[in-house]
């Protein structure tokens, strides 16, 4: 189900006061999640990534949301290789450790929807030219 986001780019959802065993439920689209479930598996079978990421959603009180998204700043930035592009499996589908334009797609996305960049993270982001350039028959590997 494909969601639209508003004007200020988020997605659609509203938080209910409860459902019927007490744990906060949403609404997405019309559809009605129990977040207790949600928050469990995800701390159980997620990355570290997607917990910051339902953190920084749906997190009520503490940490407040700037400390919530430079969770995320932090967890995106654990995929970050030395020649400032992403890669180490960010991106579920593409498994290689090499950056990646999709991994660097998907990295751009996840830090657009936390919110501004803090000034420290966003100068390490600033890629340095590379010495080189990647030939094919450097090994340099794509999805």
């Amino acid at each position: 189900m494909e969601l639209t986001r508003n004007a200020a780019g988020q997605l659609p959802h509203s938080v209910s006061s409860r459902d019927g065993r007490g744990a906060p439920a949403v609404t997405i689209g019309g559809m009605s999640i129990d977040l207790g479930a949600a928050r469990e598996f995800l701390f159980t079978h997620a990355r570290v990534l997607e917990r910051r990421l339902f953190a920084h959603r749906f997190a009520e009180g503490e940490p407040s949301e700037r400390e919530a998204a430079a969770a995320v700043e932090r967890a995106v930035d654990a995929y970050r290789n030395a020649d400032g592009g992403y890669g180490q499996a960010l991106e579920p589908d593409c498994r290689t450790p090499h950056s990646q334009p999709e991994a660097m797609r998907w990295a751009l996305q996840v830090l657009t929807d936390v919110g501004p960049l803090s000034a420290r993270s966003t100068r390490a982001r600033s890629p340095s030219p590379p010495s080189r350039r990647p030939s094919p028959r450097t090994g340099a590997r794509s999805c």
